[in-house]
C-alpha cells in the first residue's frame, strides 16, 4: 500500500488493512472480511456498486459479442414508457415500465437495441430470461452474491444473520446503448499540450501533431465519456 498514488485513497486504506489483518490468526477469507469492514460504510457502498458496474459492463460485452446491434431478443428487457403501447402507469414511478420480450415480438424486431436495458444487480429488479440471464447468475455465484438477495454487511460485531445488519441495495437499470446529446467537435491549431483554456485541459493528440480535436456532448448520470470515445 505504501508504493500506491497517494490519489488512490480508499485502495490504499484497503490494502493497509489487508496487510495488517495478515497479522492474525485468521483464514484469508476472514482476512478480507474484517478488512472490509474496517472501511466507512459509505466507502463499503462504494465498492458494492462499483463491483456491481463491472458485473453489468461484463454482460453488455457479451450481449454485443453474441447480437451485434440487432433488435432486441427473446427474452431480454426493454424499458417503455407508462401509458404506451398498453403500459400501464405505476403511481410513484418517474420512469419507464421494464418489460420482458417474447418470441413473437423479437421476430417482428418490435424493439430497437436502444431500449434494450440490462439491469445493475439490486434489490427489485428483474434479470433477462435468455443465456445473458444466466451468465449474471454464473457471475454473481463465482462471488458467492445471491442475484436475488444483495446485501451489505453493517457492522462486523453484530451478527450477520439478522436483518438488522444487514443493507440491501437497491438495483436499477440501464439502456445498453446510449446516444450522445448536445454533440459538436471542431479542429483546434497547435497541439494538444500547448498551453489552452481551461475547457480544453486533459485533451490529448497523437505525438508530433499540429492539431487537435475537440469533442463535447452530454451523457445522463451512469455513463462515461471515456465509454462514448472509445466506441
Amino acid at each position: 500500500h505504501r508504493i500506491m498514488p497517494k490519489s488512490k485513497v480508499l485502495e490504499k486504506e484497503l490494502l493497509r488493512r489487508l496487510a495488517f489483518e495478515q497479522n492474525a490468526t485468521l483464514s484469508s477469507a476472514e482476512c478480507a472480511r474484517a478488512a472490509f469492514l474496517g472501511l466507512p460504510l459509505s466507502q463499503r457502498r462504494l465498492f458494492a456498486h462499483a463491483y456491481f458496474s463491472k458485473v453489468w459492463n461484463l454482460v453488455v460485452s457479451e450481449r454485443f459479442r453474441r447480437y451485434g446491434h440487432s433488435a432486441a431478443q427473446r427474452g431480454e428487457l426493454v424499458m417503455l414508457k407508462a401509458g404506451a403501447q398498453g403500459v400501464s402507469r405505476r403511481p410513484g414511478r418517474r420512469r419507464g415500465v421494464v418489460h420482458e420480450v417474447s418470441q413473437a415480438e423479437a421476430e417482428a424486431q418490435a424493439y430497437n437495441v436502444r431500449k434494450v436495458v440490462l439491469p445493475l444487480p439490486g434489490a427489485g429488479v428483474r434479470y433477462p430470461s435468455n443465456e445473458l440471464g444466466a451468465l449474471y447468475r454464473s457471475l454473481l455465484a463465482h462471488d458467492d452474491v445471491d442475484p436475488y438477495d444483495v446485501g451489505l454487511e453493517v457492522a462486523a460485531t453484530c451478527d450477520d444473520e439478522t436483518d438488522d445488519n444487514c443493507m440491501y441495495l437497491k438495483g436499477d437499470y440501464r439502456h445498453i446503448l446510449l446516444r450522445p446529446k448536445q454533440m459538436s467537435w471542431s479542429v483546434e491549431e497547435g497541439s494538444a499540450h500547448d498551453e489552452r483554456p481551461s475547457s480544453l485541459d486533459g485533451l490529448e493528440a497523437a505525438e508530433g501533431s499540429e492539431r487537435s480535436v475537440l469533442v463535447q456532448f452530454d451523457l445522463p448520470p451512469g455513463a462515461y465519456a471515456t465509454m462514448a470515445l472509445r466506441e
